[in-house]
């Protein structure tokens, strides 16, 4: 461009090549983000092709429960029981998350009768339970710090409105916690007793199946089915039902799975209305650049708790840590660029859109 530029000061070059080359590097700079885009995933595609199934080790299952009261959070403690292999040594931990200020010491303090709340909610059941208070400087933070300490690969969060513990105490919600803490994260919000369910509902969106740690959350979906006795509703591409066909299969469950064919899941946001209140909505979201994030994601969650704000959900954000060996050959290769690039795109659109509006006047 630097050349053309030289050349059109000079007088050698008229605006007709100077415009040409501008739209020759536009179509370059858009083709290329696409080329790229496609050539990843079907790279990506052809290698999970022939990838054996596994399931989640003993010893990675780990949930760690944000709470820090138990008011407000036996539905989200009962939830991680029935999410957890009873054979697992110590599965869950339940993190209390202070504010550290100058009350900080003596809040701990205050929080061991919290701690033993929690201890006594669970030994009612038959799954130990780790209860710990730590000192950060907010909610997320606090959450990330503990979940690589204790070596945790699910976080659950209480997302109910009504006790939602971003909202009380940093004042942001699920975008904050998704910058920092690179595990898998549950939302969770229930308004109505586990027992009232009649089936689960999943949406997930295209490729779902190929991000490092789906079958982190397959087996926590599969488990939910297994402990309240519950039919699948599946709403995804071929692919993905496959995939979960194939991991019941491989790890003995019973759920009768039903598909329901998508193609992306915006299309169930305007079923919503009539998905009735005995069910257990589960959402699959995706991390910005990763390989099955889509376009106008980000607002997704907030549309579908508009469309029915009385049903219990799960909005599911699988990690993006380097769990899964077969993916550490590409822990330098970062999707970001991507979705940089889908951004980039549509922001050119709308300024060459003004240029020719320009001319036209």
């Amino acid at each position: 461009m630097a050349v053309i530029n030289v050349g059109y000061t000079m007088g050698i070059l008229d605006i007709e090549i100077v415009n040409g080359t501008v739209i020759l590097i536009l179509i370059t700079s858009m083709t290329a983000s696409f080329v790229t885009e496609n050539a990843g995933k079907k790279l990506l595609i052809a290698q999970t092709k022939n990838e054996p199934l596994e399931g989640p080790s003993m010893r990675s299952q780990h949930v760690l429960v944000a709470a820090n009261e138990l008011k407000g959070n036996e539905q989200l403690l009962d939830f991680s029981v029935l999410i957890t292999d009873k054979t697992v040594m110590n599965p869950i931990s339940v993190v209390s998350v202070l504010e550290n200020d100058e009350e900080a010491e003596m809040r701990i303090r205050r929080s061991r009768k919290h701690m033993d709340d929690f201890i006594t909610h669970y030994n009612s059941g038959e799954i130990n339970v780790h209860a710990m208070a730590t000192i950060d400087h907010n909610l997320s933070s606090g959450i990330s710090r503990v979940s690589k300490e204790l070596v945790a690969d699910i976080v659950l969060i209480n997302d109910n409105s009504k006790a939602n513990l971003f909202q009380r105490l940093i004042g942001d919600d699920r975008d904050h916690l998704l910058n920092v803490c690179e595990k898998t994260v549950f939302f969770c919000h229930f308004n109505h007793s586990f027992s009232s369910y009649r089936k689960i509902s999943v949406v997930c969106p295209v490729y779902a199946e190929l991000e490092q740690d789906c079958n982190q959350w397959l087996e926590r979906v599969m488990r939910i089915s297994k402990e309240l006795n519950l039919d699948i509703d599946v709403y995804s591409t071929r692919e993905t039902f496959e995939k979960f066909k194939a991991y019941r299969t491989y790890r003995k469950f019973s759920a009768d799975l039903t598909h329901f064919p998508i193609e992306s899941p915006e299309e169930i946001v305007e079923k919503l209305p009539r998905f009735g209140e005995n069910q257990l909505f589960v959402s699959v979201f995706a991390r910005s650049g990763s390989v099955s994030a889509f376009t106008g994601m980000e607002s997704l969650p907030q549309r579908m708790e508009k469309e029915n704000p009385n049903l219990d959900h799960l909005f599911i954000y699988p990690s993006q840590s380097p769990a899964d060996l077969s993916y550490a050959a590409y822990d330098d290769m970062s999707g970001s660029p991507l979705a940089a690039g889908v951004e980039t795109i549509q922001r050119l659109s709308k300024e060459v859109g003004g240029m020719f509006k320009k001319t036209e006047e």
